[in-house]
């Protein structure tokens, strides 16, 4: 079994704590856990931190970054993959040159937002769009090779986003995000959302984050797998992934403690769906095949 994740927060977490990479007890993720899948292709996010200013997340990212650098030449598993990413455009402030740096980090995924407003956008518990500066944001992502995540997007910042990726033939992504028909909650996404995301060619990664999934307290791998299959109804049988969010949540749906209880996950759409070829494609095919295409190391 193998699998891609769109969306993690272990980075950060790993920094903090100063947690072994390989082998802690304390995090979702740990190699040793991610062992039971035989490729483990994930993106590791590192979230801006919302009680910092601009500045002050710009240099903890950079912290990070290299923290993560360091302890991945400890590593010795070629069956692991990372990509770095970036959650909320805050440490931009402004400065476009920052893709740049941001780029040659190996940054590949940029969420735009997170909540409230940064000098790009304005996130999902606002009502504003990009600004002047988000649109010059978004258009040099496009020329780097930067993807463009709108998960924490506020509607607006959506449409306005999907209208540039429109504009230049590229696409734009979801990286941990699930359905507001099934969950009404301003983080989800509509159903015209996902549609126009997948028209973009575009893909979404459901997420594990029970808040979202459901308003009845702890979800149920059931739970997770209807908002997946109501995505994937929409037009997204190469579009739906996995975007779980470990490390940046609490208690995972239907009793799972971490990364390598994903298993559970796999079995429940098969059941769900009496295909375990929809239960590949979601756990690795669809974002590999993706990210082949569009992402460039």
């Amino acid at each position: 079994m193998k699998l891609f994740d769109l969306h993690c927060d272990t980075a950060l977490e790993l920094e903090k704590g100063d947690f072994d990479l390989y082998g802690n007890d304390e995090l979702h993720i740990s190699l040793k856990k991610a062992s039971v899948f035989s490729e483990y292709r994930q993106v590791f996010a590192v979230w801006s931190e919302h009680r910092l200013s601009a500045e002050e997340a710009w240099e903890r990212f950079l912290t990070v970054r290299d923290d993560f650098a360091k302890r991945l030449k400890t590593v010795d598993a070629p069956w692991f993959h990372p990509i770095l990413g970036v959650e909320d455009s805050v440490i931009l402030n402004g400065k476009t040159e920052r893709l740049d740096v941001l780029y040659e980090s190996g940054v590949r995924v940029l969420t735009l937002g997170w909540a409230d407003t940064n000098s790009v956008c304005g996130s999902w518990n606002t009502d504003e769009g990009l600004t002047d500066f988000g649109k010059e944001t978004v258009r040099r992502c496009f020329e780097l090779g930067i993807l463009p995540d709108l998960s924490h997007a506020s509607d607006r910042t959506f449409y306005d986003t999907a209208a540039i990726a429109k504009e230049v033939g590229k696409p734009v992504i979801a990286s941990h995000s699930v359905c507001r028909a099934l969950r009404s909650h301003g983080r989800n996404m509509t159903d015209d959302m996902l549609k126009t995301l997948f028209g973009t060619g575009g893909v979404v990664g459901a997420n594990l984050v029970c808040g979202f999934l459901t308003d009845k307290g702890l979800a149920s791998l059931e739970d997770v797998v209807r908002h997946m299959m109501h995505a994937y109804r929409l037009g997204g049988e190469d579009r739906v992934c996995l975007g779980c969010d470990l490390d940046g949540t609490g208690s995972l749906p239907g009793g799972m403690k971490g990364i390598g209880d994903l298993p559970m996950l796999y079995d429940a759409i098969c059941k769900f769906t009496h295909s375990e070829r929809i239960a590949e494609k979601i756990f690795y095919s669809n974002a590999r095949n993706f990210f082949s295409r569009w992402i460039h190391s």
